[in-house]
């Protein structure tokens, strides 16, 4: 039995716990409940790097008594180094172990029981122990009996005790020995030098049953709301996570927009209630006014046609430079295979203004000719005007995607877009000057299936269709506000002009102008020559004009076509009878598709009457057609007996128009569209075949005043 010292018994019923020296022997009704080793305390030295058992210690029970066991374990030199305390408490038989000392590595309370248990139970689960596989050897069951907080073990037979061991939410392992030694063995690891198991009995096994589903029902209980816990927990980190992620992303968007911010500001200037804003990304010059874009597609743009191919600011490079707090610098780069450059600069004048100057600068023996200047914008403007005419947007008639405004006179340099036709209300001025050829207005609106914009166009021709050369400057501003006024009003000036005996006949820019008594008798075109080309007309009041010599009687002008590879040579001369010999000198410079070539001469509406010489004299109807099919209103065509044809009205002088024998064109009589509202008398001839080959031609007519 070993040292009577180290001996207690602690009885509760038929359930009895030997301490017998560092091992519990516990039986039930003379049954062993425990077996070899019992429960005991299996301890690792530094000393010895082995394991040794408890029982090898040398005990000695303080205190026993009918509900407590106190123990205490020393080693050979007489340090405690284990103490037990055996109670009853809570219906429960607690087994505490403390490890006194630091020179215990690891310690293990290992409880051995009789194989007679058969079954077990968890929270989770019940189940059979397994059969014994080994001799010695021990097996892991921990795969199967997964141990939570409790255990029960049920006894075979109903001749003894079923038991349940509470671990305090330790977890133990469990173990079958090796067939040899036969047992049940839980393993239980003692952390922070301390540890307890509780024991418990039940005579009954509805009690027992009772017992088991209780702790399952709160196992579940606590395992269902640790779960909710942890969703919880998890839903909190994830929201604490995806909060951070975001303030993450927008403390980054926001960095990001005050960079955005920045480069914007650099390649921003305001004036006033009008900013100007070079968009790099969409490579457009957009403009606001009122904080609102006024601006529409790439804004304030420019395109140029260069050795046949046009060019614009989409097929560039763009680098922009903040000059002032109100002037930016832009540089466009195109194909470095020509080496061109523009320089723009664009500014807000003292009066806040928006102005702009274009630099060109190109390598040697480009042939950039024409300059186009666009804007686009919003859709919201209803009326328009040049110094010479207004009008508004009212009468849109679309050839495919486009409807233009037709001007009268459309060699200005200056338009105004009002949000109503008066003009009163707020609106833009532009302004366009360049001083070494023309410029051209074109006012058109675009439509698509998501918007229309409109456009105002300036065309930009050197003299003589020569090349734009390096250093030459376009200049110009916008002028934003109410009720916007030019500066001049358009007078004509520098006009020529040849007379004779009360007629008056001036050269403007490509059209005719004939006076008698200072009453004009022409109107709209006047005397012109037209072309079309693939169905497009091109009139000579379109082309760039320089006059060559001017004398009292003789005017001789040569113009070249903006569109056409076609120059023109007009000589005017005033006879003394008061006969205007017209003389048209005509270059192809290159083969182009002609479809009809026309001389025209365009009569004031008082005119109502129209002959031919050597037949009747007819009326002119005062019908004109809104479209731009005027062939209804055509009253005469082919070749007069006299080469002539002619108009009469009355307190006017009648006109003699005269084709001095040019083959192959027809007189024509006829009235105008609405636009002129004029009688028309014309010589017209068409190319057959449609192709026109490099070369020259002629044609020769006489205007007669019969007064």
């Amino acid at each position: 039995m070993g040292n009577k010292k180290g001996i207690a018994v602690l009885s509760n019923g038929d359930l009895k716990f030997i301490f017998n020296n560092g091992k519990i022997i516990i039986y039930y009704a003379g049954l062993p409940i425990t077996k070899g080793k019992g429960w005991s305390v299996f301890t690792s030295y530094p000393r010895n790097n082995m394991w040794s058992i408890s029982s090898d210690l040398y005990w000695a029970v303080k205190v026993s008594s009918a509900e407590e066991i106190f123990a205490e374990g020393s080693n050979a030199e007489g340090k405690v180094e284990q103490v037990w305390k055996i109670s009853l408490g809570g219906g429960y038989i607690n087994w505490q172990v403390n490890i006194l000392g630091d020179e215990a590595n690891t310690s293990n309370m290992v409880l051995y029981f009789n194989s007679e248990f058969n079954n077990w139970d968890v929270q989770e689960n019940s189940g059979e122990f397994p059969e014994f596989g080994h001799k010695v050897n021990w097996q892991d069951l921990n795969h199967l009996i997964n141990i939570h907080k409790i255990l029960g073990l049920r006894f075979a037979g109903n001749n003894s005790a079923n038991i349940v061991l509470d671990f305090a939410n330790e977890k133990p392992q469990i173990f079958n020995s090796g067939y040899e030694e036969n047992s049940r063995v839980l393993q239980l690891g003692i952390n922070n030098r301390s540890a307890v198991i509780s024991f418990k009995t039940f005579l009954e096994v509805d009690g027992f049953n009772s017992y088991i589903l209780k702790e399952r029902q709160e196992f579940l209980l606590k395992k269902q709301k640790e779960q909710e816990e942890l969703f919880l927990k998890k839903k909190k980190e994830e929201e604490e996570l995806r909060q951070k992620q975001q303030k993450k992303q927008e403390e980054l968007l926001r960095e990001q927009e005050r960079q955005a911010e920045l480069l914007r500001q650099s390649r921003t200037i305001v004036s006033g209630h009008t900013k100007l804003f070079v968009d790099l990304e969409e490579k457009a010059i957009r403009i606001y006014y009122k904080d609102k874009e006024i601006t529409k597609k790439n804004g304030l743009h420019g395109s140029f046609l260069l050795n046949g191919t046009w060019y614009d600011f989409t097929a560039c490079e763009w680098e922009v430079k903040r000059n002032k707090d109100k002037e930016l610098g832009l540089i466009f780069k195109f194909n470095p295979g020509f080496l061109l450059f523009q320089k723009w600069v664009l500014f807000f004048d003292a009066v806040g203004s928006l102005g702009f100057k274009i630099d060109f600068d190109g390598g040697k023996g480009l042939n950039l000719t024409n300059y186009q200047l666009k804007i686009g914008l919003e859709n919201d403007f209803s009326g328009w005007r040049t110094p010479f005419e207004s009008g508004d947007f009212s009468n849109k008639e679309y050839v495919e995607e486009i409807s233009p405004v037709r001007l009268k006179d459309s060699k200005v340099n200056k338009v105004t877009l009002a949000r109503d036709v008066a003009g009163k209300s707020e609106g833009l001025l532009i302004n366009v000057c360049y001083d070494f050829g023309k410029v051209n207005l074109g006012i058109y609106k675009q439509k698509n299936i998501e918007s229309e914009i409109l456009y105002a166009n300036f065309s930009i021709f050197n003299s003589e269709n020569k090349s734009f050369r390096s250093g030459l400057s376009l200049e110009g501003n916008i002028v934003f506000g109410e009720n916007l006024k030019f500066a001049d009003e358009g007078v004509l000036n520098n006009i020529p002009m040849v007379h004779s005996a009360g007629i008056n006949f001036s050269f403007d820019q490509g059209r005719g102008r004939l006076l008698f008594n200072q009453k004009e008798l022409t109107t709209g075109l006047g005397l012109y020559t037209a072309i079309r080309s693939l169905g497009i007309w091109h009139d000579s009041y379109q082309a760039v004009w320089q006059v060559r010599n001017k004398t009292d009687k003789v005017i001789v002008a040569c113009g070249n076509w903006f569109y056409l590879p076609v120059k023109q040579e007009w000589k005017i001369e005033l006879s003394k009878n008061g006969s205007l010999n017209f003389t048209v000198n005509t270059e192809i410079l290159e083969e182009v598709a002609i479809d009809i070539e026309q001389v025209g001469l365009m009569l004031d509406c008082e005119y109502r009457d129209w002959f031919i010489p050597g037949m009747d004299k007819y009326k002119f109807l005062d019908e004109f057609t809104l479209g731009y099919d005027i062939l209804p209103f055509r009253f005469w065509y082919g070749i007069p007996p006299k080469n002539q044809i002619g108009v009469s009205g009355e307190s006017l002088p009648a006109i003699v128009f005269e084709n001095n024998g040019q083959p192959g064109f027809k007189g024509i009589v006829e009235n105008t569209d609405y636009f002129y509202k004029a009688r028309l008398l014309q010589y017209q001839k068409e190319i057959k075949n449609r192709r026109c080959l490099k070369g020259a031609s002629s044609f020769s007519a006489e205007v007669h005043l019969e007064l």
